[in-house]
């Protein structure tokens, strides 16, 4: 909320999104008079986003009956909706799942339900997958983003004003970053010290 407030009320010109998200966000950002447009793909998830379960689950048809916590309306649960679509879950199944799903604001909300016992399974992002697991003993990884791979596209979204008045910046942002990154896998030990 507080990065949509601050991008809707032009405070930040720049902010990161995913495909699925912006398609979420993107109609309210239009309707209050900010239109958005993704500048750039930053990356592909593999593997920041997973779906963590108790030790009663091994596979999707597994959560058929179970309580699942994760952030409505984001990439989380994107990620699960993919996974029943592609289960041999019936549609009526799916549509039980999803309707009663433990929805929260964000990743460590889910979390923490999941590591509370209050919920069999959580979809969520790291650092939350790392901590879930740690702290929750039994628990795994049902499926992520390294499996499911070009499921989650990360972007950079600019106020279309902004683009309008600055298409030099936003040139310079793009040329920017890919500069970076060639730089970071070049140099790996001083992104991780810049990192820390």
């Amino acid at each position: 909320d507080v990065r949509a407030k601050a991008f809707a009320n032009g405070d930040v010109d720049v902010v990161w999104s995913t495909v699925d998200f912006l398609a979420n966000e993107g109609p309210g950002f239009r309707k209050g008079g900010t239109p958005a447009k993704a500048v750039m793909q930053v990356d592909w998830s593999r593997g920041g986003d997973a779906i963590v379960v108790d030790g009663s689950i091994n596979r999707i048809e597994d959560l058929r009956g179970k309580k699942i916590s994760l952030a409505l309306f984001t990439p989380s649960h994107w990620l699960l909706v993919s996974m029943l679509r592609n289960s041999s879950l019936e549609d009526a199944e799916q549509t039980k799942i999803i309707k009663n799903l433990v929805g929260k604001n964000a990743s460590p909300d889910a979390r923490a339900d999941f590591v509370a016992g209050k919920v069999d399974a959580a979809v969520v992002w790291e650092p939350d997958v790392a901590e879930a697991l740690a702290k929750r003993p039994g628990s795994k990884i049902l499926v992520s983003s390294k499996t499911a791979a070009n499921l989650i596209a990360d972007l950079m979204i600019a106020r279309q004003e902004f683009i309008d008045k600055h298409p030099d910046v936003i040139r310079a942002f793009i040329q920017g970053w890919m500069e970076g990154t060639e730089d970071a896998n070049r140099n790996l030990d001083k992104v991780v010290q810049l990192m820390m």
